[in-house]
């Protein structure tokens, strides 16, 4: 998980949820808020006006999101649903706030987040209250919004959480200390189960051998002297025709690799990368021979 870059929506988009969101919070009760919460979000691309405000809303939502077509939890799986950090049948009120989106797969939004959440009670405290909704369904308004799960939209995960680039496997942070903080981590993993999911752990060690492959190919391409060289670090089987100069061959295709770098799934492996060069020899020399990869 990496923090989501805020930007914000054009002006009518944000009128539209402005709209939307005054419907709901005008209901008398919270159990009406949260039922027509519902009604409105499942029928919130019903007409051209709304279609168009969530075209904006997915373009911002995919243009903020780090690995741009991953899911903002898992990393892995391409995003499908528009995710409410504060679930929207516990908190009606952020229904329609652009703020508390973010881009997630169905497996992490609808099979393993869903309306679980916890939050700090009393408020600031380092209590923990767990007030998923009741199987019966009874609809009891949470008392405060002092989420316990780390949120990407405000919050940095890496300063929670901590990736093993060697065994591929998330824990808390060893640097935390405050029991809040240390409870954050916890319920983030515990809920999400990033950490403890073989298929993920496999796939961000595979993700960090394939940043490595691409920054040695950055490498050669940024170094190359010939045309041949820098025919060593494109991945195509097939001849290269090189049509401009060297040089600009060379922007080119250093150009390319920094993109495939930062638009691919498991963001959070390069950012660990970057994190963590100074303590592993191998990253420690790739960097040294591409500092502005540490920038990326």
């Amino acid at each position: 998980m990496l923090k989501i870059t805020s930007s914000t929506i054009s002006p009518s988009t944000q009128t539209h949820l402005n709209h939307q969101q005054a419907d709901i919070n005008g209901k008398a009760s919270y159990e009406e808020q949260v039922k027509r919460a519902a009604t409105l979000w499942n029928g919130k691309e019903g007409s051209i006006l709304k279609k168009a405000a969530f075209v904006d809303i997915k373009a911002k939502l995919t243009e903020n999101a780090v690995g741009k077509h991953y899911c903002g939890y898992c990393e892995h799986n391409l995003h499908s649903d528009i995710e409410h950090i504060y679930p929207k049948g516990l908190y009606p009120n952020k229904a329609f706030v652009w703020e508390n989106y973010m881009w997630a797969c169905k497996k992490c939004n609808s099979g393993l987040k869903l309306d679980k959440f916890k939050i700090f009670n009393p408020l600031g405290s380092s209590n923990t209250l767990d007030i998923r909704p009741s199987r019966n369904r009874t609809y009891v308004q949470p008392l405060n919004e002092d989420a316990v799960l780390i949120n990407p939209r405000v919050d940095d995960p890496l300063d929670y959480l901590f990736l093993d680039l060697r065994s591929g496997v998330i824990v808390t942070h060893p640097n935390l200390t405050a029991p809040r903080d240390i409870e954050r981590a916890k319920y983030t993993l515990e809920l999400l189960k990033i950490d403890i999911t073989e298929g993920l752990i496999g796939n961000r060690i595979s993700a960090c051998k394939g940043f490595i492959n691409s920054l040695k190919r950055y490498i050669i391409a940024k170094n190359a002297a010939s045309f041949e060289e820098l025919e060593e670090c494109m991945e195509e089987l097939q001849p290269v025709t090189f049509l401009n100069s060297l040089e600009f061959e060379k922007t080119i295709t250093c150009l390319n690799i920094q993109k495939d770098i930062t638009t691919r799934n498991h963001p959070t492996v390069w950012k660990e990368m970057q994190r963590q060069h100074l303590q592993i020899d191998k990253l420690t020399r790739l960097f040294t021979q591409a500092p502005e990869a540490l920038l990326w």
